[in-house]
């Protein structure tokens, strides 16, 4: 064979693995994902392309892609680190619900600023008082609120909402299997924020692996078609302007 030929042939062959989607990946996911149906999208992931490994490693805390060798991130809400290339895979409706037994006892909400007479199971992993995150005309309102437990695990907060202990903010996705029983039942859906995401963060070394950009495309590609399904349809509620108090700390951003 000419010297020439079997110079296309070797560029040609690793022009083909650099597009094949082949290596090891290591994923960084929240806990409450897995209870979602994001380990069976990974099994399928696997299937498609057998030579990719995925190492998943499962925390709700933020860390450092470059210095943890992590490929990607799933984060849900805003990225700060400018140095991330960020992607947007799927909305993520929040919902704020309790037991039918609860509501029963304490009573409905039919503004924002009810839930301050409410016993709160609060998520910690933020850091900071606890809130409830509402939005009022467009614009986010955080409720200071009185929380019987806090925890850094949606899962933990939504067992202690179906025991009765008090609401909880979670994403619809994970409680709406409860919702769906009729264990929890959604209030103030309408005050939920509304731009929320779940995102896939990663570094520009990683912007050209052909293992990454396959996961993401099946990933966008299969959460935006089971976001319709998983998120519960909003319940009006009597209209409401705002905060009953004009203190501006009380509707910080």
């Amino acid at each position: 064979m000419p010297l020439m030929e079997m110079v296309e042939l070797t560029q040609s062959e690793l022009e083909a693995r650099g597009s094949r989607p082949s290596g090891r990946l290591r994923v960084t996911a929240p806990h409450g994902l897995v209870q979602t149906d994001f380990p069976a999208l990974l099994g399928e992931f696997i299937t498609l392309h057998p030579d990719v490994h995925i190492d998943l490693h499962l925390s709700n805390r933020v860390i450092d892609l470059v210095e943890e060798g992590v490929d990607v991130a799933l984060r849900v809400g805003r990225i700060g680190d400018e140095n991330l290339i960020v992607r947007r895979l799927r909305p993520m409706a929040l919902t704020l619900c309790a037991t039918p037994a609860y509501w029963a006892r304490r009573g409905m909400p039919a503004t924002p600023d009810d839930m301050r007479q409410h016993d709160v199971l609060a998520y910690s992993a933020a850091g900071g008082s606890p809130h409830l995150p509402f939005e009022v005309e467009g614009k986010p309102y955080n409720l200071p609120v009185r929380a019987r437990m806090d925890a850094n695990d949606a899962g933990a907060l939504i067992a202690a909402a179906l025991a009765g202990i008090g609401a909880v903010c979670v994403p619809a996705l994970l409680a709406q299997p409860h919702i769906g029983r009729g264990s929890l039942v959604p209030v103030l859906a309408e005050f939920m924020p509304r731009d929320l995401w779940l995102h896939a963060a990663y570094t520009q070394r990683r912007h050209n692996s052909a293992a990454l950009r396959a996961l993401l495309d099946m990933l966008e590609a299969r959460m935006q078609q089971e976001e319709g399904a998983a998120t519960p349809k909003p319940s009006r509620s009597p209209a409401w302007k705002g905060p009953r108090w004009a203190d501006p700390d009380l509707a910080t951003a």
